[in-house]
């Protein structure tokens, strides 16, 4: 049922098929090499049968380009003439498409500035010379990609071998997966995007709307009534926040690659959108961690100033980083398969401040713990560190897939750990943090976190507390008489039977 609504829903976004394109400006220099772009094909066989009855595999016709340029170009054919070589490459134009195979784009791209024209030309897969005349100012190019041993990343150049440039260059590029579906314009690397994003958003919106929904339950209503507020429960708001920004991370990116199912260009600002989201989800998920972990103090308390510095200023380098990758991922043409999200100087850096953040939130709900008598109480927090365990911990996992799986897959299998990991992590909160008798508790344990015990020396027992919760919570819900508290009680223990008691009166 689920993949039927999905499928629906994607359906609905994706009205027709284009193709991944991109198009710009070409030198009008008589010498210049500009990588264009890149595309991932799909592969695959077919069976022919020859004359004497053999069955035998081919690779089949699985991609297909198309390249229009639009100006005036001339050869230079003294150029070509004054070559000692007498190389056929000097004095045109070049279109050099390059497959990522090693003695191809990886050497090419390794001594791109040291080679020459006839070089590149016999290192590259397919070339063709850019021919056109002052009548007609336009040439075209269709080439069918046929491979079958894997998929493949293709890379566009443009290299001017010394031709005259006459009138201004303009070029525009479009790449389709045949039998990709409502998907071929979609490179193998990135194939699946669009009902994963539709999927997650679902997801989330899903989570958020039963977090709305758990607040409006009798539990909660006597739970408010206790606290003495019918608008209490702030941690279960910075949850709500985080997957309702989660959903529209999701809705913007699933926004993008509908769009770019359609004109194949896509709507780069949407992208950029959705992973500001992304991140807003994330830096508030991290927060509410450690709030958990740590009690109100963390904002409240002044000795507390320097870990409340340095956890914002961790979340601002991690969104900032993650923000300026998708933008240089987006805006400007990359010639290697990294992931930048998880790859290189980036990943690194934010891989090794998720493992700082997972080993203070662990650490601070370690002592946490140990100062906790409620086994109840001690479940939640169990609960919780499982939570953090699920999201700190699921990166460097994605770090550790991002640099071992192939680049055709590379992308789509860390998105889905990505996703699934803060999804699951979303869900584990929410049944920790929805709405039960424990809110007292926990309210008093994130109180008191900045005392020195986490409930005044002069309390009682994690099971007797229980007790008198419970007869208090009973008490104000059949309208019964509540009795003084003890003088044993705990404060926030006395608060919500004072206000339970008020309101009965």
């Amino acid at each position: 049922m689920a993949y039927l609504v999905v499928a629906a829903v994607t359906a609905t976004l994706v009205t027709n098929i284009a193709a991944w394109r991109t198009s710009g400006t070409l030198p009008d220099s008589p010498h210049f090499a500009n990588y264009v772009g890149k595309f991932c094909f799909d592969y695959g066989f077919e069976e022919n049968v020859s004359e004497n009855a053999t069955r035998h595999r081919e690779a089949k016709t699985v991609g297909l380009f198309s390249v229009d340029v639009h100006g005036y170009v001339e050869p230079n054919l003294t150029e070509s003439e004054a070559d000692p070589n007498n190389s056929p490459a000097n004095g045109n134009l070049w279109l050099m498409v390059f497959s990522d195979q090693k003695h191809r784009w990886l050497r090419a791209r390794e001594f791109w500035s040291d080679l020459s024209c006839h070089e590149k030309k016999e290192i590259a897969s397919w070339y063709q010379p850019v021919k056109t005349d002052a009548g007609k100012l336009l040439w075209n190019q269709s080439v069918y990609i046929r491979q079958g041993i894997r998929p493949r990343f293709w890379y566009f150049t443009f290299v001017n071998c010394g031709a005259q440039v006459k009138e201004h260059l303009s070029y525009s590029l479009h790449a389709v997966n045949l039998e990709g579906g409502f998907q071929l314009e979609f490179g193998m690397d990135v194939k699946g995007s669009l009902p994963l994003e539709v999927t997650f958003c679902i997801l989330f919106l899903l989570v958020a709307t039963i977090s709305c929904l758990l607040t409006m339950t009798r539990t909660a209503r006597l739970s408010n009534l206790e606290s003495g507020s019918a608008t209490s429960r702030p941690l279960l708001k910075i949850l709500q926040f985080s997957a309702g920004a989660s959903a529209a991370g999701c809705g913007f990116r699933a926004w993008h690659h509908a769009i770019f199912a359609q004109d194949g260009q896509g709507q780069v600002e949407l992208q950029v959108i959705g992973t500001l989201c992304a991140c807003a989800a994330k830096a508030a998920f991290t927060v509410l961690q450690f709030l958990l972990a740590r009690g109100w103090a963390l904002i409240r308390n002044h000795t507390d100033m320097p870990l409340r510095g340095a956890l914002f200023g961790v979340l601002l380098c991690v969104v900032g980083l993650a923000v300026g990758c998708e933008i240089y991922e987006q805006y400007f043409h990359d010639q290697s398969t990294s992931f930048f999200l998880y790859e290189n100087w980036t990943g690194y850096s934010m891989l090794a401040m998720n493992l700082g953040l997972l080993a203070s939130a662990w650490w601070f709900t370690w002592v946490t713990l140990n100062l906790e008598t409620s086994p109840t109480v001690r479940r939640f927090y169990y609960l919780v560190s499982a939570a953090a365990g699920v999201y700190f911990a699921a990166l460097p996992m994605v770090a550790l897939l991002a640099s071992t799986l192939s680049p055709w897959v590379r992308r789509k299998y860390v998105e889905r750990v990505e996703l699934s990991a803060r999804w699951l992590a979303t869900v584990l909160l929410l049944v920790a943090l929805r709405p039960s008798q424990l809110d007292t508790l926990v309210a008093a344990r994130l109180k008191n976190r900045q005392q020195p015990s986490l409930l005044p020396a002069a309390g009682i027992a994690g099971e007797e507390e229980m007790e008198l919760q419970e007869t208090a919570t009973m008490g104000g819900a059949m309208g019964g008489g509540l009795g003084e508290a003890s003088s044993d009680t705990p404060y926030a223990l006395e608060k919500s039977i004072d206000a339970a008691a008020a309101a009965v009166a």
